[in-house]
């Protein structure tokens, strides 16, 4: 990586330079974002990846079904019935296909993951393609949290910018691995120069990126920072528990305590469940932000980390969600991270 480069984005920084360098390209741009919805965000964007295809650059699009459940990053589990609240989502949902229809009129060449049977179509939690990529000319990348929508950007969220030769191949890999070409079993990618990729492909109950955390957890020697939406479950939060009475100091970082997540259930109850549990163990510190918070990131040691779009939770491995992260021992991009994480903590504290 060039050390001068800005590698930690916020989601600003990130729709800036993502702009820039679409400006640039002229060879190809790859994205991938679970959900994709006009406004502020992508009607810029739009415009851009138009002027790409006129300039005879190729633009692909991944994006999942569950893109036409979701209103302004809200997931619809239950039919709406408040008539004016009903009425909105259409008109949103009717803007989105208007969108990708433009899109694909202009010469954008775009895939829809995961389309439901029938039945799978009224539990839209399951079988997610989560992951979030954005490649330009094979030579620059993003992973990280970031879906192309407004309420995306109005979190706390961060992408990791790569220019990494082999990570960037790996990448280019990983988009063609949707619907049926997708890969038969989790797997990863040792690079040697400090990284590695993670990637799940959707199988119930089984995620190499959760176990991989672990790992990280059960090698902890010092302290260990958790990042996520929700908070630690399952055996991950065991092992947690187990590296606190190591004495190794633990901090987690999520949301604000009135933060929707945490007050609906069932989220409401995995968040109780974790505040009641850590009262016994003084090294598990908990922070709430302000507001929401989208980063998933583990780091162990000021040595080791792991990032992308796994929010590490046991649900989401059970539920068959596809996820990427990216793991760095690199010093300077864990400089880069632990800088990130430092001034975003500066009047962020609730």
């Amino acid at each position: 990586f060039d050390k001068h480069m800005q590698l930690v984005q916020n989601p600003e920084n990130f729709l800036n330079d993502f702009i820039a360098e679409i400006r640039k390209a002229n060879k190809s741009i790859l994205i991938q974002s679970m959900c994709i919805e006009p406004g502020r965000v992508m009607d810029p964007l739009e415009k851009e990846l138009l002027n790409a295809v006129k300039r005879g650059v190729e633009v692909r699009i991944n994006y999942d079904w569950v893109t036409h459940k979701f209103v302004n990053g809200d997931l619809a589990l239950l039919p709406v019935l408040n008539s004016k609240k009903r009425i909105y989502s259409r008109s949103i949902h009717k803007q989105i296909r208007e969108m990708l229809k433009r899109l694909a009129d202009g010469g954008v060449k775009i895939v829809e993951t995961n389309p439901p049977s029938f039945i799978l179509s009224f539990l839209p939690f399951l079988n997610r393609n989560h992951i979030k990529m954005y490649v330009i000319d094979g030579r620059i990348a993003w992973i990280g949290g970031l879906n192309l929508f407004d309420v995306a950007f109005e979190n706390i969220d961060l992408m990791v910018k790569i220019d990494n030769e082999k990570i960037i191949a790996a990448l280019l890999n990983q988009f063609e691995k949707v619907n049926k070409n997708r890969n038969r079993d989790n797997y990863n990618v040792d690079f040697g120069d400090n990284y590695s990729l993670y990637a799940d492909i959707g199988k119930h109950g089984k995620s190499i990126i959760y176990d991989k955390a672990i790992t990280m957890i059960k090698e902890a020697q010092k302290n260990i920072l958790f990042m996520s939406q929700f908070v630690p479950d399952g055996p991950l939060l065991g092992e947690l528990i187990k590296a606190s009475k190591r004495n190794v100091a633990i901090t987690v970082i999520t949301s604000s305590d009135k933060d929707a997540l945490f007050e609906h259930y069932p989220s409401k109850l995995t968040y109780l469940y974790f505040k009641s549990i850590i009262k016994k163990y003084p090294n598990i510190k908990l922070i709430n932000l302000k507001k929401h918070m989208h980063i998933k990131l583990l780091m162990v040691d000021n040595k080791l980390a792991i990032t992308g779009s796994h929010n590490m939770t046991f649900s989401g491995v059970l539920f068959g969600t596809e996820e990427i992260m990216l793991g760095i021992s690199d010093r300077e991009l864990i400089k880069q991270l632990i800088r990130f994480i430092n001034e975003l903590m500066t009047g962020l504290y609730q």
